[in-house]
């Protein structure tokens, strides 16, 4: 399904956490909480197709109430993904869950959090973007999977983490066609996208 988006599917159930997904408290986009605006169901995005290829992906988020969007019925698909961002809803995803800060530390407490599961480095910027192999690390870390060493199954630049996500059952990292034939592309050096995000994290939490 997530081909074309150079991500695929997670597929594992939740490790141990801290309780049940849910939003609560304000924050700077509206996956932070419950902020008036917000959608429950993802037919309200204004912005979402019904074609769309993460669609299914986004509904299972929206009805955890991990994303309830940016504000104004839109989910802004193309957007970028933050490290905080990320840290949330991959937590969240996962059942682990944290009260939020304020302002631009909205995200302090998962960060506090991943850093004292050894997940994350705690010299992380929480508004800087996250890439796909800082995310791949997280995703991995917070899944108990172990990073593989050698034999990567992408052609291109990935580290371990991004590697051992392809090799999982099911598949979480598929990674994208390459033109050339041969190995699929895990595309670092692209951002990764908030429809690309929901492809990572919809079915960490069955």
């Amino acid at each position: 399904l997530a081909v074309e988006a150079g991500l695929g599917l997670v597929g594992h159930g939740a490790q141990q956490g801290g309780g049940d997904v849910h939003a609560g408290g304000a924050g700077p986009v509206h996956e932070q909480g419950g902020t008036p605006g917000g959608v429950s169901d993802v037919s309200q995005f204004k912005d979402v197709s019904a074609t769309a290829w993460y669609r299914d992906n986004l509904a299972t988020l929206v009805r955890k109430g991990i994303i309830t969007g940016k504000g104004d019925g839109k989910f802004d698909p193309l957007g970028t993904v933050t490290y905080g961002e990320a840290l949330k809803m991959v937590l969240e995803s996962c059942g682990y869950t944290a009260a939020l800060g304020t302002g631009s530390n909205w995200a302090i407490n998962y960060k506090n959090l991943a850093v004292s599961r050894g997940w994350i480095s705690s010299d992380i910027d929480l508004n800087a973007a996250i890439s796909r192999n800082a995310t791949a690390e997280l995703t991995a870390k917070v899944l108990g999977v172990s990073a593989v060493t050698s034999g990567s199954p992408f052609a291109d630049e990935a580290n371990g983490y991004a590697a051992a996500l392809y090799y999982t059952s099911p598949q979480i990292f598929a990674g994208s066609p390459n033109p050339n034939g041969g190995k699929p592309l895990f595309k670092n050096s692209s951002p990764l996208l908030r429809q690309e995000v929901c492809a990572v994290i919809s079915k960490n939490r069955t």
